[in-house]
């Protein structure tokens, strides 16, 4: 008899599941402030009430296989580190990075376009907050979230999008790049409002509770 291979993510309850993806949309809001000890916290707690659902394995199958990142024998938070050194990421913000693909990697067909949903909501809102809010005092907090969820490199993110809006999120991170400082990067933002007029047309009527 083969060994057939389980999807853990069809183990996991549908509360479970949209637990594990509401918490990398929103750490902050599990663990207040989202350092590395609270996440690593969160995520044994997870693991052992999700009937023992080794999540932790998977992100290290990914490091490992995907970015050649050897796996710590002690570990997942080490080999975690490893990577975003690599990388050039805080620890925080490669985790979620890590975390969004082994999601998209498991997630169901039936839970798919519920995933998309809640990933489109995520960056519309990182997009209006910029521009409603010109003052923002924590520039690089915004820039490290914005970092982890608009990655125009990965497939989930081109699959969520139509042509134009991935055009456009190209030049707001051409941007992004060649500022230094907030108002540097407002300055340089400021010719594509037209980008924010149309997300807010295109999108805002979707989700009106959110935005």
């Amino acid at each position: 008899m083969g060994f057939v291979e389980i999807n853990f993510f069809t183990m996991l309850a549908d509360s479970q599941l949209n637990l594990l993806i509401s918490f990398i949309l929103r750490p902050a809001m599990y663990v207040g402030t989202a350092d590395r000890s609270r996440i690593v916290g969160f995520i044994i707690g997870f693991e052992s009430a999700a009937n023992n659902i080794d999540f932790t394995t998977k992100l290290k199958d990914k490091l490992h296989k995907v970015y050649g990142i050897n796996q710590d024998l002690i570990n997942w938070e080490n080999q975690l580190e490893k990577y975003s050194l690599k990388a050039r990421l805080t620890w925080e913000t490669a985790f979620l990075l890590i975390s969004i693909e082994v999601i998209y990697d498991q997630v169901s067909d039936v839970e798919l376009e519920n995933l998309n949903n809640q990933m489109r909501k995520k960056i519309i809102g990182l997009v209006l907050a910029f521009e409603y809010n010109q003052h923002i005092s924590r520039f690089e907090n915004w820039l490290e979230v914005w970092k982890t969820f608009v990655n125009i490199r990965k497939e989930w993110f081109l699959a969520i999008w139509d042509k134009e809006d991935v055009t456009n999120f190209r030049k707001l991170n051409k941007a992004i790049k060649t500022a230094y400082s907030f108002s540097d990067y407002a300055k340089q933002i400021h010719e594509f409002n037209s980008f924010y007029e149309k997300m807010k047309i295109k999108y805002k009527h979707l989700y009106p509770q959110e935005l």
